[in-house]
């Protein structure tokens, strides 16, 4: 019998970046939850600690015998007019894990994500998109710190920048980056360079700031992972 514990989403959500996380959990060494894109791309936890192997049976089988709430209801009474918020019937319906699966994959009206890529516009949900991103426009090598001594930053160059407007799509950290150039010429030997960032995974809850430096037709970047994910 399933069990509501209004509780369990604040228990079992992402300690390092705040997602709701469902079995099979994958848990750091001081036992705080992690979700999978976190648990696989980033090097520790919030606190600090390794994450630790797994499976831990005991916590997937309490997470599985109770009910857990859609992760896009607002909280309150009633969804909230200023936030996004399910549009399902039953708003603060609450699911068991196989339930809320199936409620995200075809009854959740905020799970769908459009593909920002000019041209593209395809939609899939917001867990899945990536693997449009690689299917259709990838793959992708996903972009490593040099600097072993500071994991959380990573600098890598955007090449062949022309007048046109140009995308380039970086994967780093749990994120898949789009960076838009443009050059606009006043003279021939004078340019100004616009650069735009957008972060176009809608499943990295992670906060992220970046330095360009221009160099001819290229761009040096340096991502950075902001140090308030680990507060």
């Amino acid at each position: 019998m399933d069990v509501v514990c209004p509780e369990i989403d604040r228990l079992t959500s992402c300690r390092t970046c705040g997602a709701q996380s469902l079995p099979p959990f994958r848990l750091c060494v001081a036992a705080h939850v992690a979700c999978v894109p976190c648990a696989a791309y980033m090097s520790r936890c919030a606190c600090g600690q390794p994450f630790a192997p797994g499976p831990h049976c005991t916590l997937d089988w309490l997470a599985r015998a109770l009910r857990h709430g859609c992760k896009y209801t607002a909280p309150g009474p009633a969804p909230s007019l200023s936030r996004l918020h399910c549009r399902s019937r039953r708003p603060h319906r609450r699911y068991s894990v196989r339930e809320l699966r199936e409620h995200y994959r075809t009854g959740c009206a905020l799970n769908g994500f459009v593909c920002p890529l000019i041209g593209c516009g395809h939609v899939a949900r917001v867990d899945t998109i990536v693997e449009h991103y690689e299917a259709a426009h990838g793959p992708y090598e996903r972009l490593m710190s040099a600097d072993p001594l500071n994991p959380n930053r990573i600098t890598f160059k955007i090449r062949d920048v022309s007048w046109r407007t140009k995308e380039f799509v970086h994967k780093a950290f749990n994120g898949y980056f789009l960076f838009i150039t443009k050059k606009s010429y006043q003279n021939p030997r004078n340019y100004n360079l616009s650069l735009s960032m957008q972060n176009i995974n809608p499943s990295d809850l992670l906060k992220y700031t970046y330095n360009a430096t221009v160099m001819s037709n290229e761009v040096m970047v340096t991502l950075s992972l902001n140090d308030s994910w680990a507060e």
